[in-house]
């Protein structure tokens, strides 16, 4: 079994943006990711586990392979014993894949589940609903650093072509196939800690910005908010209702007037019906006075009722600030399907 631990770089600055998004100290933050022999929980194993943590106000890397399948049960008690000392566990998409088989290889092997007294936190599930703001086609995590990083490249080859390359490190083991199989785990979890000023993108669409000043000209409404959290990269987005640029800690949304209406939306679009002959959305629960001629199903696109926007929505920072945190989730999901 080989069981490295190295210091690879200064703490990052990004990682500092941990503390804006959780409770926990860095050094209780352990970036985690494996390797596999595949998909398979029951017919393959575990060959790497890699962790990136904090010690001495900069980063190490820790890493256990497994020589062949036999020593699986060796690093996954290596990692077991070295994770008791943190609280919070970072990952990407790690509570479909990573987590759910490593426990499911810990059981096999007769040992307890490693992560029942962590906290976890997928940065992948996090940005999922930012898709569309963020304007990828895919959300794999080199995608996320293409985007916040320009003309990144990566030095090793992908988790599908490692698996090969173990495979063929098994029945010949040599460094310079180790070399690339560790270095390709450094590359993700690298990648993973840069991804966490990220996390700003999710904070703004969950509503954590304040709106500053309204401003109406003629079918037109302006609002200039302040976000809480600084993004990494500037976002847009166009749809029917409105248009959103956001830059750094400063955001504009503006919203388009129909005869001096807003539309209001609404998530649950399968509880109602859209009246074509109205431009509107009626709940179930109010649609029976309404003959079915006149109704269909509503869509994400039809859910909606209008309302004037008057001087007193205008006036209203909060009001607008309500109304914005209501549909910014909306427009972008319309934004994403019709993209």
């Amino acid at each position: 079994m080989l069981n490295i631990e190295k210091k690879i770089f200064p703490k990052p600055q990004t990682l500092s943006s941990i503390q804006e998004f959780c409770t926990h100290r860095p050094e209780k933050v352990l970036f985690f990711d494996i390797e596999t022999t595949g998909l398979s929980r029951e017919r393959c194993h575990i060959y790497l586990i890699g962790c990136l943590f904090v010690k001495d106000d900069a980063m190490y890397l820790r890493q256990w392979m497994a020589e062949g399948a036999w020593e699986e049960e060796k690093i996954l008690k290596g990692f077991l014993e070295f994770s008791k000392s943190f609280s919070l566990l970072i990952h990407y998409n790690g509570k479909k894949f990573d987590i759910p088989f490593t426990e499911h290889r810990l059981l096999k092997h007769g040992l307890f589940p490693a992560f029942s007294d962590m906290e976890a936190l997928d940065i992948y599930q996090k940005l999922c609903p930012c898709k569309g703001l963020l304007g990828l086609s895919h959300m794999r995590q080199p995608d996320i650093e293409q985007f916040l990083f320009d003309n990144k490249k990566r030095m090793h080859c992908d988790g599908g072509a490692c698996i090969s390359l173990y495979k063929k490190y098994c029945h010949h083991p040599t460094r310079e196939i180790s070399m690339t199989l560790l270095g390709h785990n450094e590359e993700d979890l690298r990648g993973l800690a840069e991804l966490t000023p990220a996390l700003s993108y999710p904070a703004l669409l969950n509503g954590e910005f304040k709106t500053e000043q309204v401003q109406r000209e003629q079918e037109q409404v302006c609002c200039f908010c302040s976000l809480k959290h600084a993004l990494p990269r500037p976002v847009s987005f166009v749809c029917e209702d409105s248009s959103l640029t956001a830059k750094d800690v400063h955001m504009k949304i503006e919203l388009r007037l129909h005869n001096g209406q807003l539309r209001q939306r609404y998530p649950d679009y399968k509880q109602y019906f859209y009246l074509p002959s109205e431009d509107t959305a009626v709940h179930r629960a109010l649609i029976s006075c309404v003959d079915a001629s006149l109704r269909i199903p509503a869509s994400r696109e039809t859910c909606y009722t209008w309302f004037p926007c008057n001087e007193d929505f205008v006036k209203s920072p909060k009001k607008a600030e309500e109304y914005l945190r209501k549909n910014l989730p909306l427009w972008l999901t319309i934004f994403r399907s019709l993209s």
